[in-house]
């Protein structure tokens, strides 16, 4: 699902992002050091338009603003000098450091939220199991809030912080190389600045309906693809696809595409 050149009429919808940062002394001083650099920069890759806060954890969170703020220049060189000034230490509580702002959000329907985490996913306090983990962050998720984990490395736990994403409208950013992962946020966070449609949901006729993933898909940026995997059968001529969300007046735009599976 790609947008094409008539969605450049669309305007931005309105947001607020959450960039948390995981500075316990599980996060050694050169991956520390780049998730730093990566969030003070990604600053200037937010769309001018949202709100947005920032959060140091290790073993308890501390936000910098009591609430979304503007972007502007003041917030903004408060929170550089608030990042730069995070220091390595402290037990690592991964579940306290990201359930607070899921479960608060902004219990707004029509403004999401993408909260953007640095962390390796490997707690040292609170720890649960990763399905529990999952369960619990799932339920507690008012709808309107997108996880985009970030991690780097071979110690990160891939396995929570894949499914964190997946199943919450979101997805999991990890680069083996270290070096790597400042240019890497920037580039998916500058992905994820124009917001066009919200609240996507899909309907595909057929048996072939029951076999497509992800059940609920992220949010639709202008420079983004998104990609559904499914199954169909010898029996299954023809898909069937309807597509709808909200614009950034709240009018619901849909599609409908077929195509023939001989012809694919």
């Amino acid at each position: 699902i790609t947008p094409n050149r008539e969605s450049d009429a669309l305007r931005d919808i309105a947001k607020d992002s959450l960039i948390i940062i995981d500075h316990s002394t599980s996060i050694d001083v050169n991956k520390l050091r780049q998730f730093k650099a990566a969030a003070i920069d990604a600053l200037s890759y937010l769309n001018r338009q949202d709100r947005f806060n920032i959060v140091g954890f290790n073993e308890k969170p501390q936000q910098l603003f009591p609430d979304f703020v503007p972007l502007d220049d003041g917030t903004l060189d408060t929170a550089r000098s608030y990042i730069r000034d995070l220091f390595r230490g402290g037990m690592t509580d991964v579940f306290g450091g990201i359930a607070p702002f899921v479960q608060k959000s902004n219990r707004n329907a029509e403004r999401p939220l993408n909260i953007f985490v640095l962390t390796d996913g490997k707690a040292t306090v609170n720890i649960y199991r990763e399905d529990d983990f999952i369960r619990r962050i799932v339920g507690m998720n008012p709808g309107n809030v997108s996880i985009y984990p970030f991690s780097a490395g071979p110690d990160a736990n891939r396995q929570l912080l894949d499914f964190l994403g997946y199943l919450n409208r979101g997805y999991n950013f990890h680069v083996p190389d270290l070096k790597q992962f400042k240019s890497q946020l920037l580039s998916y966070i500058g992905d994820h600045s124009s917001l066009i449609i919200r609240d996507l949901q899909y309907m595909v006729e057929g048996q072939v309906g029951s076999q497509i993933f992800p059940k609920r898909l992220p949010h639709l940026y202008r420079q983004e693809t998104l990609e559904i995997l499914g199954h169909y059968s010898p029996q299954d001529a023809e898909l069937v696809f309807t597509l709808a969300g909200r614009d950034a007046e709240g009018a619901v735009r849909d599609a409908l595409s077929r195509a023939r599976v001989v012809e694919a």
